[in-house]
């Protein structure tokens, strides 16, 4: 595995641990603020962690 792709893996380790609660309704993204606006603005909860884009689908 590459340095990269070891970063990325930890960095969706991480963020599932920091937020369980999305467990079940979460996708990953790459990392990018206009990316992160687009499901912000849609209502969808968002966390980043480097070039991680954790999105926690809104639940309804």
């Amino acid at each position: 595995m590459k340095k990269g792709e070891q970063a990325i893996l930890e960095a969706i380790v991480r963020l599932t641990e920091t937020v369980p609660h999305c467990e079940r309704h979460m996708f990953i993204v790459p990392a990018n603020p206009a990316t992160r606006q687009i499901f912000d603005r849609k209502g969808h909860e968002t966390h980043v962690d480097g070039k991680v884009l954790l999105v926690c689908r809104k639940s309804g």
